[in-house]
C-alpha cells in the first residue's frame, strides 16, 4: 500500500508543499524589509493600497455577496458592518473585536431574523 493511499500520506504532501511554496517568499519579504522605514513614503503607500483593497473587498461582500451570505438580508448585512464600525472605534482602533463585534452581529441575526 503506497503512502499517499491511506489518507495521511495527502495531508502530509499538501502541507510539505504549501510550507515551500509561501515559506520562501515570507523569508524573502523578512530579508528585503528588514530596513524598511515605517514612515517612508513606499510604506505608507502599501499600506494605502493594502486598506483600499480590504475595504473593497469587505463592501464587495456586504453588496455582492457570496455563499452563506447570500442567504442573509442586506439589512442585516448593513447592520452587522455598522456594529463592527461602532465596536472598532469603541475600542480604542481594535481590529479584533470590530471583527467580532460585525460577526456576532450577523449569527445573532441569523438566529432570531429580526428583518
Amino acid at each position: 500500500m503506497s503512502a499517499l493511499q491511506d489518507g495521511y500520506g495527502g495531508y502530509l504532501l499538501l502541507i510539505v508543499i504549501g510550507f515551500l511554496v509561501h515559506e520562501p517568499w515570507r523569508w524573502l519579504g523578512l530579508f528585503l524589509g528588514r530596513n524598511l522605514s515605517i514612515d517612508s513614503e513606499i510604506f505608507h503607500w502599501v499600506r494605502a493600497v493594502a486598506t483600499a483593497l480590504v475595504a473593497g473587498l469587505v463592501l464587495r461582500l456586504i453588496l455582492f455577496p457570496a455563499g452563506a451570505l447570500v442567504n442573509v438580508s442586506l439589512t442585516m448585512r448593513l447592520t452587522a458592518f455598522a456594529a463592527a464600525i461602532v465596536a472598532f472605534f469603541i475600542a480604542r482602533r481594535s481590529m479584533g473585536l470590530g471583527v467580532a463585534a460585525g460577526a456576532l452581529c450577523l449569527m445573532l441575526g441569523q438566529t432570531f431574523k429580526p428583518f
